[in-house]
């Protein structure tokens, strides 16, 4: 009786490794809304800019259905390492223009605009790689073991969400409503420098 091969560690460290960078990328957006809701949106109004930034966010999760259906599509037709490698690059140029965009202070309305275009790229990607590197990994999962090689990939999701958390933590980039660059963990230092010299000054 032929055993089934067992799952090569490239295919499982390549799912794992890509849908991992896949959430970390769609998630930092949500993580950042505060920041995000300030560079981008009408100042005017912070509490209608954050809630236009966290919409933003949540519009990226109405393309995931239009992405699993066309990157499954072309999956089926041109096999899916390279279909998947493809969400990777699509997802992975969408966050960095995002990275790059002008802020509302440079470009005005352009700004929210483009941001919500390159939000529905995201989600876009999102979709073809969730279901498209689940087929790709059961594919190549051992008989009797494909639920446990694919449940892999719930896991790198969690880790995903966990990176951006940590990350928000430790500087995970930001800028100022003025366009200047300057990380999360910068402004949080500064304002506890500050809260220690009020301190300092009222106890003296």
């Amino acid at each position: 009786m032929q055993t089934a091969p067992a799952v090569p560690r490239k295919v499982l460290f390549a799912a794992s490794f890509g849908t991992f960078i896949e959430w970390y990328d769609f998630l930092a957006f949500g993580v950042l809304a505060a920041y995000i809701g300030k560079l981008f949106f009408p100042p005017e109004n912070p509490t209608a800019g954050l809630l236009a930034s966290l919409a933003t966010f949540g519009i990226g999760m109405l393309v995931r259905p239009l992405g699993a259906a066309v990157f499954g599509s072309l999956a089926d037709r041109h096999g899916r390492r390279p279909v998947f490698i493809a969400t990777l690059l699509v997802m992975s140029a969408a966050t960095l223009g995002v990275g790059v965009l002008p802020t509302y202070a440079s470009i005005g309305i352009a700004a929210p605009v483009l941001l919500l275009l390159l939000r529905l790229v995201q989600g876009f990607a999102m979709g073809g790689e969730v279901g498209g590197v689940a087929v790709y990994l059961t594919e190549h999962a051992p008989a009797g073991k494909r639920g446990l090689y694919t449940s892999v990939l719930q896991l790198m999701g969690a880790l995903g969400v966990a990176e951006v958390g940590a990350g928000s933590d430790h500087g995970l980039g930001g800028r100022q409503e003025d366009g200047a660059d300057r990380p999360v963990g910068g402004r949080r230092r500064h304002r506890q420098s500050a809260r220690r010299d009020r301190c300092g000054r009222a106890g003296a």
